[in-house]
């Protein structure tokens, strides 16, 4: 009993004394003790913040670690800090499940269904999605285009600039549902100027839906029309498109 204590309250002051670069000088250390010491060090922490600290350092354990099972907890930990009372916590946790890699991007889409009466913590989800950058949020990012609340039609366009250096196919579905959206909220401004949720949503929106599509077409043209206009020929036409990067499928 006393050597099990004994262990657990070694585990914990690890946790507490680690760091990145305390690890390079402490190989011996069990990294999955750590990383659960380390989360509940989290759990704790959050009922009342800070938490900014112990948050850095569980993402680099995520990065460290190459154990699919630890990934997992450390993101799921991090997750369940979004339900914290304490709302620069919650903010915290949804900012880092950006740097979380595919673990991170599930815990993202299944977040956004909870958090979406917080409109702030909404947001926050929603950007960190971009930030992210995971294939598996593309189409969630897509759907939130024809949101009904336009911040986070906003945010979601920014946020599908992260795929620019995407495979064309891709870009080419991103560059339609934004085009959907943008040249019906901007011919509803031009057929009636007295229409203002119209014209309150197209200023809303215009400014991140051209900077993403100036992003994914490599071309900047500055309406709706526009760049429809381009895009009814350059969708069949791959040499149209910026190079796609080494690791496309991102």
């Amino acid at each position: 009993m006393k050597s099990k204590l004994a262990s657990g309250l070694a585990i914990l002051l690890i946790a507490a004394w680690w760091t990145p670069t305390a690890w390079s000088q402490d190989d011996e250390v069990d990294l999955g003790e750590v990383i659960e010491a380390k989360i509940d060090e989290l759990d704790e922490a959050s009922k009342e913040g800070p938490v900014a600290d112990i948050l850095t350092e569980l993402i680099e354990l995520y990065k460290k670690s190459d154990e699919k099972r630890d990934k997992q907890d450390i993101a799921k930990a991090i997750a369940e800090t979004m339900g914290s009372r304490n709302q620069d916590v919650r903010l915290a946790a949804a900012g880092a499940l950006a740097d979380l890699g595919e673990d991170g991007a599930k815990m993202l889409r299944a977040g956004l269904r909870k958090v979406r009466k917080d409109p702030e913590l909404a947001i926050k989800v929603v950007e960190s999605m971009g930030k992210n950058g995971d294939l598996s949020l593309m189409p969630e990012l897509m759907k939130l285009l024809n949101d009904k609340e336009f911040v986070i039609i906003k945010t979601a366009a920014a946020s599908l600039g992260a795929y620019e250096g995407s495979k064309i196919p891709y870009r080419i579905k991103i560059v339609d549902a934004i085009l959907k959206v943008y040249t019906s909220t901007e011919n509803q401004v031009n057929s009636d100027p007295r229409n203002n949720v119209a014209r309150e949503k197209l200023n809303m929106i215009q400014v991140d839906m051209n900077s993403t599509l100036a992003k994914l077409t490599g071309q900047s043209l500055g309406s709706a029309d526009a760049y429809r206009q381009w895009f009814g020929e350059a969708k069949k036409n791959p040499r149209a498109w910026p190079k796609e990067k080494e690791d496309g499928d991102s």
